[in-house]
Order: structure tokens, then C-alpha cells, then sequence
């Protein structure tokens, strides 16, 4: 019995360490082979797909750095566009406040013309209201919308004081319209 226990674990021994050769058929020995060669067959199958897979990754690399090229490219345009703008803006209203600018003195111009103009013509009607001398010795003028004790006095060419005088005015400040004065 402790022979064949010996031999026993002597055969699992050898079986263990690969020395026990077994008889193959030649169908199983075909076999054999036809698995070897279909699995060198899918190691290179899978080896190809790696290769396509790095390529496709390489080619996916270049695309997306030629693409954040362009679009910093494309920011950087757009930027010096913005710029660009921004300066014809600035330059369309400072252009704007010069006319402006231009537009008040011309208004200022034209108001104070027109305020010439129609002091002129207060003269002149003034000076056609000169009528008649008045019964007291002096000369008639009736009060018109808007004048004043001094525009009236500088149409006649005679002093306020003299009009207040000659009057009897106790306010020079409150003139009526239509109120008749003698201008001495």
C-alpha cells in the first residue's frame, strides 16, 4: 500500500509539473492546433483594433488641436473686431458732441439775433407811439405785453425816473398792459 501511495503522489507530482506526456489523436492533435491558430487569429484581430483605435485616437488629437487653434484664432479676430467697433463708436460720438456742441453756440447765436430783432422793433413801435404830445406836455405811450419801465425809457430816450416822476408811479416793477404814460 505505500507503494502505490509513492507512485501516486509521484504521478500527480510529474502530472503537476507538466513531465507526464499523454497520446494525443491526430483529430485531437488537429483540434489543438486549430484552436492555437484561431486564437493567434483573434490576438491579432484585437491587436489590429488596437492599432485602429490608437490611430482613430491620433487622428481625434490632431482634429481637436487644429480646432482649438482656430477658434483662439476665431476669439482673436473677433476680439480686434469688438475693438474695432468700440473705436468707431467712440470716434461716431465724439463726432455727435462736437455737432452738439456746434448746434448750442448756433442756437445761442440765433436767440441772441432774435432778441436784437425784437428789441429793434419795440424801438420802432415805441417811436411810432410817439404820437401827439399829451396834455401834460409830454408824449403818449401805451403799455404793451412783456415791456418794462426801462425798455421804455431807452425807446423814448429819456430816464425811468423821469417816466416815474411824470407819472406819479408808486411801484416802477408793476406796469398794466394798455396803461397810457406820458413820456416827458
Amino acid at each position: 500500500m505505500k507503494i502505490r501511495l509513492i507512485l501516486f503522489s509521484l504521478s500527480v507530482v510529474l502530472i503537476s509539473a507538466g513531465c507526464v506526456t499523454t497520446r494525443e489523436t491526430p483529430a485531437q492533435t488537429e483540434a489543438r492546433r486549430r484552436e492555437a491558430m484561431a486564437e493567434r487569429e483573434r490576438r491579432l484581430a484585437e491587436e489590429e483594433s488596437r492599432r485602429q483605435i490608437q490611430l482613430s485616437l491620433e487622428d481625434t488629437d490632431t482634429q481637436v488641436h487644429t480646432l482649438r487653434q482656430e477658434m483662439n484664432r476665431m476669439r482673436s479676430e473677433m476680439n480686434k473686431a469688438q475693438a474695432q467697433d468700440l473705436q468707431r463708436l467712440e470716434s461716431r460720438i465724439s463726432r455727435l458732441e462736437q455737432q452738439l456742441q456746434a448746434l448750442d453756440q448756433q442756437r445761442a447765436k440765433d436767440r441772441e439775433e432774435i432778441i436784437s430783432i425784437l428789441s429793434n422793433r419795440m424801438a420802432e413801435l415805441m417811436q411810432q407811439n410817439r404820437a401827439a404830445p399829451s396834455s401834460g406836455g409830454g408824449r403818449a405811450h401805451t403799455v404793451a405785453s412783456g415791456e418794462t419801465l426801462s425798455a421804455i425809457a431807452a425807446a423814448w430816450g429819456v430816464s425811468p425816473q423821469a417816466i416815474i416822476r411824470a407819472n406819479n408811479i408808486q411801484n416802477p416793477n408793476v406796469l398794466r398792459v394798455g396803461q397810457t404814460l406820458t413820456i416827458p
